[in-house]
């Protein structure tokens, strides 16, 4: 994902995963980059993502609205 900017809530696969963006970044690539949690968060990796059943997105939500700062929301 070089000279890539995303915005916050981008989603990106990136080395077998899917990271959503936690705040807007430039260059960082997810899984790779030192301190890349401070900018991504692991959605889900590619072999888990066969057994995606409604329940796990739930949590997949859940989990993208807890790590979102207060006063933040997102639309789905």
């Amino acid at each position: 994902i070089p000279d890539q900017t995303y915005t916050k809530l981008s989603v990106v696969r990136c080395n077998g995963a899917a990271y959503i963006a936690k705040g807007a970044n430039t260059n960082i690539e997810p899984g790779v980059t030192a301190g890349w949690t401070s900018y991504w968060m692991l959605l889900v990796k590619d072999a888990e993502f066969e057994d995606l059943t409604e329940a796990n997105q739930t949590a997949i939500v859940d989990a993208v609205l807890a790590a979102l700062p207060d006063g933040d929301e997102v639309s789905y």
